[in-house]
């Protein structure tokens, strides 16, 4: 099985994880696996844009990472795992008027999903595609 492959399986894996732990989360199912529900209606940074204008943003933005995937074959890898997190959260949107987060550990003070963490994942893996791209090379 080839890298991307692989890749392209992992991510769907996690995002299936995601989407498990969000409906246990919402039937009150997840107290057992430690999960704590909070829909969250807010979205980057806490801004509130209103249902309707948050699930119209969240599938722009859908929309806008599918085009630089398919036009950008070597952004593949971090684009796929901003792509799942993201489709995953505008599922709750469209599901349930909100995302549903979970997960807080003991030490942090938000509740965040896998979908997050994913979203978060994939900009640091490019933040540091990027400044690996950018430093001088040494010959």
């Amino acid at each position: 099985m080839n890298k991307k492959r692989l890749g392209g399986l992992l991510v769907g894996l996690v995002f299936l994880l995601d989407r498990l732990f969000k409906v246990l989360s919402w039937q009150g199912a997840g107290s057992w696996l430690g999960l704590n529900l909070k829909l969250n209606f807010k979205m980057i940074s806490g801004l509130f844009f209103g249902p309707v204008i948050s699930l119209v943003l969240s599938a722009l933005i859908i929309v806008v990472l599918v085009y630089c995937f398919w036009r950008y074959r070597a952004e593949q890898g971090w684009l796929g795992w901003l792509i799942a997190g993201a489709f995953s959260n505008a599922v709750d949107r469209l599901w349930y008027g909100g995302v549903i987060d979970y997960w807080s550990p003991r030490l942090w003070p938000w509740v965040f999903n896998l979908a997050d963490l994913m979203i978060i994942g994939s900009l640091f893996w490019y933040l540091g595609k990027t400044y690996l791209a950018s430093r001088p090379k040494i010959s």
